[in-house]
């Protein structure tokens, strides 16, 4: 209670508060220790004089009790009359019979039934002594005193008030002194928190506090003017900090607004050129559309007037001639595949590919297409397999998928020399998506892993040494990859240069 107290009081009041608690606990330790000094003193002083009187009734009464003579034992116990402290009194005889009483008053109480030779026994309110009456050493009788310690009560009583009033004045006294002494610790602490505050609420770090003293609280003022000294020095310096770091903020803002102005002038540019671009690619395409259509034209013209005369040649028995004509043939129809292609890739570009989706059945389709493949692979001296593990119906443009699908088997074809070009049909699932999937493989040169990422662009060719050894526009897998993307599909490569290539068309059986 007293610690809670002192907790929440200001530093003068708790030191007033311990000063006097101090000096008033050690007042009342010490009057505590002299009561109980006294109190011990008394009760010895009072066995002495009892037993003085003791003795002295015992001397006097040895006769008296020697004959068992009641009249003179009650004379002796008379005389206790003088003894105020002395509330019973009792004679035993010599075969311990009770031959006279003394009560002081209307004292209520009875003699012992027997003595206790010698003995002493101290109770709340009275003090018991039993003494043995001796003659020629042998015992006569004894003598047994009741003493009243009611005198001693009446002195604890008094030396209570008086130590009480003694403590009341020391205390009052404490307090006051300690009331002007404690300004001497209290003051300048004060003083120190006065100062603290200030400085937390104004936040001005150059207020000091007066040191006044050279003890321990001077040192906390020391301290705390020095402390305040950096605190104000790293102020300063923050502070100077924070304008230089303003600055440069406000210059870089700037610089970025600059920044962010070009880069969206850039952005803008780049906008406007990917917009000029995409409008010349469109118009590139619309105009090899248009130039492919214009070109299909007089070139189908030429190849019907081209097979009239070869018949005619073959006819008139003109091989030389018609040797001729098969060459033109050929180059006109090369020329025709290649103005297909360029078309082809041109709708596919401007969007303007139309797709006729039908179902079929799988083995239409790829039976036709080995058929087709079969005298390519023999050509180059391959060795053409067909492979079916599954088959079903599927929905597609049927001639774009032919188209594709002989696209990549002619190439298989045109890079392998004596070598294997197989298709293997088989069902599979596919992102959850039941598929068709054709595996067109091939023993040739392969491709390098470097140049997989860019053969589907269109009119790349990853080995130009081989596409120059054998023809191409390199058209042909990118219409066969983006005809298939618009089924639905996809096609996936695997190769190994010096071992052959994989192309895995994936084709779901119905579209999403």
């Amino acid at each position: 209670m007293m610690s809670k107290l002192l907790r929440v009081q200001r530093i003068r009041i708790r030191l007033i508060m311990l000063s006097t608690v101090v000096a008033g606990s050690a007042l009342f330790l010490a009057g505590l220790a002299f009561w109980a000094y006294e109190s011990i003193l008394y009760v010895q002083t009072l066995e002495r004089e009892s037993t003085t009187i003791a003795q002295m009734l015992a001397d006097n009464s040895v006769a008296a009790l020697t004959f068992d003579d009641r009249a003179a034992a009650a004379e002796i116990a008379n005389t206790l009359r003088a003894e105020p402290r002395v509330s019973i009194a009792c004679f035993f005889g010599s075969r311990g019979a009770i031959l006279a009483t003394y009560r002081r008053g209307a004292e209520s109480g009875e003699c012992p039934q027997n003595s206790s030779l010698g003995s002493k026994r101290l109770t709340v309110h009275h003090l018991l002594i039993f003494h043995p009456v001796v003659l020629n050493n042998d015992p006569v009788g004894a003598v047994f005193l009741q003493i009243d310690l009611a005198e001693m009560y009446v002195m604890w009583m008094r030396y209570g008030l008086i130590s009480a009033l003694v403590l009341c004045m020391a205390t009052l006294f404490a307090m006051a002194l300690s009331s002007k002494l404690q300004r001497m610790i209290s003051d300048p602490i004060l003083h120190l928190a006065s100062i603290a505050s200030r400085v937390s609420g104004s936040g001005h770090y150059s207020l000091r506090a007066v040191k006044t003293y050279d003890d321990e609280t001077g040192q906390l003022i020391d301290q705390f003017n020095d402390m305040m000294e950096k605190i104000n020095e790293r102020d300063t310096s923050l502070k100077r900090a924070q304008d230089e770091l303003e600055m440069r903020v406000l210059e870089r803002t700037q610089s970025l607004m600059n920044e962010i102005a070009e880069r969206k002038s850039v952005e803008q540019s780049l906008v406007n050129a990917k917009l000029a671009a995409e409008a010349a690619n469109a118009a590139k395409s619309s105009f090899l559309a248009n130039m492919s259509h214009e070109l299909r034209t007089p070139l189908n013209a030429i190849l019907g007037y081209g097979e009239m005369l070869e018949e005619d040649a073959r006819a008139a028995g003109d091989t030389s001639a018609e040797s001729d004509l098969q060459r033109l043939l050929f180059a006109g129809r090369h020329l025709l595949d290649l103005v297909n292609d360029v078309l082809d890739i041109s709708k596919i570009e401007a969007g303007a590919l139309q797709l006729h989706l039908q179902k079929v059945h799988s083995d239409e389709i790829t039976r036709e297409v080995a058929a087709t493949v079969e005298p390519l692979a023999r050509k180059n001296g391959n060795r053409f397999e067909l492979k079916i593990d599954g088959s079903g119906f599927i929905t597609v443009d049927v001639m774009k998928f032919r188209q594709s699908l002989l696209n990549l088997l002619s190439n298989a074809c045109k890079f392998t020399n004596q070598g294997i070009v197989s298709l293997t049909v088989s069902r599979t699932d596919r992102e959850n998506q039941e598929c068709l999937r054709w595996e067109v493989h091939d023993t040739g040169i392969g491709i390098p892993a470097d140049d997989i990422k860019r053969l589907f662009q269109p009119f790349v060719q990853v080995d130009s040494s081989a596409t120059r050894r054998h023809g191409g526009t390199g058209l042909g897998l990118a219409i066969s990859e983006r005809l298939c993307k618009l089924m639905g599909g996809k096609i996936t490569l695997h190769s190994t240069v010096g071992v052959g290539s994989t192309f895995t068309v994936h084709m779901p059986v119905a579209p999403a």
